[in-house]
């Protein structure tokens, strides 16, 4: 990627994003093992970093 992108454009990625994980959030919580469980949340965890790292 390049490195001037503008802040539009990272928005756009980041909302894109966010919107598949929150499907792949769906998908997990229809399963009850807890191996989900914790793929769930490091998914989420490394969401929240990556979000935190562009914004931040």
């Amino acid at each position: 990627m390049h490195a001037s992108l503008s802040p539009v454009v990272y928005t756009v990625i980041i909302h894109n994003f966010y919107v598949f994980a929150q499907y792949i959030f769906y998908l997990l919580t229809l399963h009850k093992s807890v191996q989900y469980h914790v793929l769930n949340k490091g998914l989420h965890k490394c969401f929240l970093q990556v979000a935190n790292y562009i914004f931040g």
